[in-house]
């Protein structure tokens, strides 16, 4: 009786730490409402990337190729993006009927969840007590800078560590029947959500198994099953595989060794305030168990995922290596925990679970009152940007190409594939000089907004690809260019640099003058200008 009555306390306060970190993380990010009429908090490009993948999916009805508007306008691009996490929030779309932006919010937050209690069960596998106490670290997923991890649109790399902790989970549960198809589901899993942490599987059942070997516990039945799992598991993925090989692998890999410095918005274990000071004795405890042959897969992976956030010093690691950071609240409970319950059993001989739970509890508590910051901010785009991106989306045929001037949220490409057209943005540098020369321009250094990600590869045939970045006329997308070929142009009427608005106004008035250009769109803040013969004479180039 007492053992359930353990068991219901414990479970009961999972639950209640899992709805708390729901609250403070995706209530109050998405401002208390499940659904908004554009991004709302949305603050970086790849944010609104995930946005475009998963609309193509719910318009293509499958991942094969992405849509013409991401890829310079080519129809025919294969999808070089992991695919799992764009699926699942598209499907996840279209049964509840939720935009796909508030979608993509919720499954990342959902997912931070599910990889936390997969952690959890992981340490519980070693030692209840260590879980509960260590659970409380997790409030740190929402302090700066962790948290930016949900607003500038890390998701799939919070889908591919659930994948990641429950594969791990497998192996510490290894003997049970059929793990090994379970494994390779899991494996699988990851590769197609985020690679780099597939890479991180790989190197760590490399290890869990030397140490087995070392330990003289690896039997020939492991053996057998980890290599099923190895083949079903590249089975599985065997498609994508090939095209992150032909597609990201055709540069080839930077292995050099070159410290990268954190950026600005980047983790460093200081973050952490004092509870740094915690975790690098609880590793140090950790470390110490385990070469004490201490077996604890939970310890082992703890540590492991910590070392693996200081990688910065391989050139092509750095960028994994810091995203892993901000997920060190869900990979790192195992120190915090481990080093307080066996400090105070030292004291405490017997250890009661609700004593795990009580400095659970304070541990959460002391973390949300010091280091919690909410999140609410309506991001990087308003509704009548989005509006305007959905007019164009809406009205404008589907081969009309768009020149966007000057506007605040345009410096983030990933925007503008939202509009479902090909888009092109004026260098701003070059618009700056203009203002500085006192000139209206017929030519203005413009950029495609698109995606050349694995160079624009195509499908040949069987096992053949090319690669449409390097066939193309690269002046057509980038450089001096004639604003008149273009079918609309886009004006910010409000933004922050008011002598680039003031520029942009005369520029739309100049364009307007010529006779063969229309307002079409004005709600404000967004002016849309219609070019009615595109290489005609829509401008006169002149001094200010």
């Amino acid at each position: 009786m007492k053992l359930k009555l353990d068991s219901l306390i414990e479970w009961a306060y999972v639950f209640l730490v899992s709805a708390f970190l729901l609250y403070i993380g995706m209530a109050v990010t998405m401002n208390y409402r499940l659904i908004h009429s554009f991004p709302y908090g949305f603050s970086a490009s790849d944010a609104f990337g995930e946005i475009a993948y998963t609309e193509g999916i719910k318009d293509l009805g499958d991942y094969k190729f992405l849509p013409y508007y991401i890829r310079y306008g080519f129809s025919d691009t294969l999808g070089f993006h992991m695919p799992m996490f764009n699926h699942i929030a598209a499907i996840f779309s279209y049964v509840s009927g939720l935009p796909v932006w508030d979608s993509l919010l919720i499954i990342g937050f959902l997912f931070s969840i599910f990889s936390l209690l997969a952690m959890y069960s992981l340490i519980r596998n070693f030692n209840r007590n260590i879980a509960l106490i260590g659970i409380a670290l997790a409030v740190f997923l929402y302090e700066r800078n962790f948290s930016i991890i949900y607003t500038w649109g890390q998701w799939d790399l919070i889908m591919a560590t659930f994948f990641l902790i429950s594969a791990v989970w497998v192996l510490d549960k290894f003997e049970i029947k059929y793990s090994y198809i379970l494994f390779a589901l899991l494996a699988s899993g990851v590769a197609l959500t985020h690679i780099s942490e597939a890479i991180f599987l790989l190197i760590f059942t490399i290890l869990f198994f030397v140490l087995k070997l070392l330990r003289k516990k690896l039997s020939s039945s492991d053996f057998k099953k980890l290599i099923i799992s190895g083949i079903l598991a590249l089975i599985f993925s065997f498609y994508y595989l090939l095209i992150f090989k032909v597609g990201y692998g055709a540069g080839g890999v930077d292995n050099s060794i070159k410290y990268q410095a954190p950026e600005r918005f980047d983790v460093v274990l200081s973050q952490f305030g004092l509870f740094q000071f915690l975790i690098m004795a609880g590793l140090l405890v950790a470390l110490i168990l385990l070469f004490a042959g201490i077996e604890s897969t939970a310890l082992l992976f703890g540590s492991f995922m910590f070392f693996i956030g200081y990688t910065n010093f391989i050139s092509s690691f750095a960028p994994r290596a810091f995203q892993t950071r901000y997920l060190w609240p869900i990979h790192l409970p195992v120190l915090i925990g481990a080093l307080i319950y066996f400090k105070l059993k030292f004291i405490i001989k017997e250890w009661k679970v609700v004593y795990s739970i009580a400095i659970s509890l304070i541990l959460a508590v002391s973390i949300t009152l010091v280091y919690y910051q909410k999140t609410t901010n309506s991001g990087i785009i308003n509704e009548q940007h989005w509006g305007a991106l959905n007019w164009i989306s809406q009205n404008t045929p589907k081969d009309a190409k768009l020149v966007y001037f000057y506007g605040d949220p345009y410096n983030q490409e990933a925007i503008l594939w939202n509009q479902k057209r090909v888009s092109y943005r004026v260098n701003m540098e070059d618009f700056v000089n203009a203002i500085k020369e006192g000139k209206v321009k017929r030519e203005y250094n413009v950029e495609v907004a698109a995606a050349d990600d694995a160079e624009l590869l195509y499908s040949k045939g069987a096992f053949s690809f090319g690669y449409h970045y390097r066939e193309i006329n690269k002046t057509a997308y980038f450089g001096q260019n004639d604003i008149c070929k273009f079918d609309y142009f886009v004006f910010d009427k409000v933004g922050s640099q008011q002598a680039l608005i003031g520029y942009n106004a005369v520029i739309a008035n100049d364009l307007i003058k010529s006779g063969i250009v229309q307002p079409v769109f004005d709600n404000g803040v967004v002016l849309i200008l219609k070019n009615n013969e595109p290489g005609g004479n829509c401008v006169e180039e002149r001094n200010l």
